[in-house]
């Protein structure tokens, strides 16, 4: 087996309030797969993402993601690596009519501006995540604030 997939997606519109859920897997073993793997590794990625409009101008994203890298192909290290990200989001205006003004099968409008602050938490069954001082830990905490303006 090269490499099998699964990408299934859900919006649904409850009084007003707009849910959107998104879900992804992939495995690759024994083959060679788009990524170029070599005969006899493994590997297993599923992400799973939902996102709620609390208001006109207000969402929350909540992502996770695992990486079973059974032989440290894809990452040098041999390693399961789970990813929890937590986003509010505030946003402005709708993006106009064009190809990128909606999500893809749901009626939500992308925002013409959005502030999204995020805190992401990595957390690895190996020692991976460097420290300051130069050692290696298995956890990793991660802050950051976008600015998305569509034109």
């Amino acid at each position: 087996m090269a490499r099998t997939g699964f990408d299934e997606r859900l919006a649904a519109n409850v009084a007003h309030r707009r849910r959107h859920l998104a879900a992804d897997a992939t495995a690759d073993s024994s083959g060679r797969g788009a990524s170029g793997s070599e005969a006899g590794t493994h590997w297993t990625a599923v992400v799973g993402q939902a996102f709620w409009r609390a208001g006109r101008s207000t969402g929350l994203t909540v992502r996770g993601e695992t990486l079973d890298d059974t032989d440290g192909f894809a990452t040098g290290t041999s390693q399961t690596l789970r990813s929890l990200t937590i986003s509010p989001w505030y946003f402005y205006r709708e993006a106009q009519e064009g190809v990128f003004s909606n999500v893809e099968f749901t009626d939500f409008r992308l925002p013409a501006f959005s502030i999204r602050p995020a805190l992401r938490i990595d957390h690895s069954s190996q020692p991976v995540f460097e420290t300051k001082g130069g050692t290696l830990k298995q956890s990793n905490l991660t802050a950051l604030v976008e600015l998305v303006f569509v034109f």
